[in-house]
């Protein structure tokens, strides 16, 4: 480690992949086994495609399949304090420290901000866009999960084919939600 924890950042995978495994493991099954009746079964999700490593373990930074509908369910449960049909799913502490900042989201070692020089909290980025906080998941191909509270708004945007080898190639999806749709929900 090149710093002490809490001292500086570096986005890693590996880390949340770590997280999935010992989640499973002091659970005795996977992160999935974990989640389905506690998060998934009371927001009405099917149980979804999770991709497994070689060791039995769900991958916690990807991989996880889930329709667009379904991760506006995560969304809107975020969205509203963890609370779902009048239960409170996910503690509302654990929401409100996740989706605040806890790290710059800039490589202590690069100098590099992954996330358009978002902050990151915990397994979220956070910004705000026209004056309003945001807080925001993106996925491979761009996959993004975007909730701004004060605007009651949840964004969900599931891209498909993406080349790996042509990145470029790909419409990225914050500016047409930052530019229209963010603006379309203040009314301007």
């Amino acid at each position: 480690m090149i710093c002490d924890p809490g001292d500086c950042f570096e986005y890693d995978n590996t880390n949340t992949n770590v997280l999935s495994y010992l989640i499973g493991t002091m659970s005795g099954g996977t992160m999935a086994d974990y989640l389905q009746p506690i998060l998934f079964d009371p927001l009405g999700i099917p149980r979804p495609e999770w991709l497994v490593t070689d060791d039995g373990a769900n991958r916690g930074a990807g991989g996880l399949s889930m329709t667009p509908g379904d991760m506006t369910k995560l969304g809107y449960l975020y969205l509203n304090g963890g609370v779902w049909d009048g239960e409170q799913i996910v503690d509302e502490a654990w929401v409100t420290a996740s989706t605040t900042e806890q790290a710059s989201g800039t490589s202590s070692t690069s100098g590099v901000n992954i996330s358009n020089s978002s902050a990151y909290g915990y397994q979220w980025w956070i910004t705000e866009t026209s004056g309003y906080p945001v807080f925001y998941g993106n996925g491979y191909g761009g996959q993004t999960l975007y909730v701004a509270p004060d605007l009651d708004l949840v964004v969900t945007t599931a891209v498909a084919g993406t080349d790996v080898n042509a990145p470029d190639a790909q419409q990225p999806v914050m500016p047409i939600i930052e530019e229209l749709i963010v603006p379309a929900a203040i009314g301007g």
